[in-house]
């Protein structure tokens, strides 16, 4: 990274942080599956634009490209959501 590409950790970056999750950015796969999720580049990107996650893009001033960053809690909280509980017998 340069100077002009740095990314700080805080204590907080929103107020739904989770305990369970370690509070950090992930960048999103290169190719396969994340190793975190099991999601997809693709699904990540379908979760980005409908606003589902947190997410955050790295450029330097004046350029089209930078690097996609996702904020871990934001996804686990949002899969959350969709897990049911398994009752045991």
């Amino acid at each position: 990274m340069t100077k002009h590409m740095l990314l700080t950790e805080t204590e907080a970056p929103c107020s739904t942080v989770d305990e369970k999750y370690p509070a950090k950015w992930i960048r999103l796969p290169a190719r396969g599956h994340c190793p975190y999720t099991g999601l997809s580049r693709a699904a990540y990107y379908q979760l980005i634009t409908a606003n589902k996650i947190r997410t955050a893009s790295l450029r330097r001033p004046g350029t089209l490209r930078g690097t996609r960053l996702i904020w871990l809690p934001s996804i686990m909280a949002y899969l959350d959501r969709f897990a049911t509980d398994v009752v045991a017998e």
